[in-house]
């Protein structure tokens, strides 16, 4: 299973995981992970406006470690989901898994 990158206007914004690429352009164009993109706020308003081009690309060595660091300090509330680690500030939001960034688990 590889790490993905969500990234928006240059920003790498959700690290993910997924089979494959085609997976997780999937993934990334899904109802509920737009939404949350759209929900979602920075210092600077939400994350995307719904316009902007969404980039899947495959998540560089950093982005993999802070990733699977993330995982390895959590437990997955049931089996078919995957974890979402955002790589930015969200200031709407809090951290679900207290002193680890904000994340979620999504159903696939």
């Amino acid at each position: 299973m590889a790490v993905f990158i969500i990234e928006i206007n240059g920003t790498a914004v959700i690290a993910f995981n997924a089979q494959n690429q085609r997976n997780a352009e999937r993934e990334a164009a899904s109802p509920h992970i737009r939404s949350d993109l759209m929900t979602y706020e920075t210092e600077g308003g939400p994350i995307w406006n719904g316009r902007d081009e969404i980039v899947v690309r495959e998540a560089r060595p950093v982005e993999r470690e802070y990733w699977a660091l993330v995982h390895g300090n959590s437990e997955p509330p049931e089996a078919g989901v995957v974890l979402q680690v955002y790589l930015i500030e969200i200031v709407n939001g809090a951290a679900i898994l207290g002193f680890l960034p904000h994340c979620t688990w999504a159903r696939r």
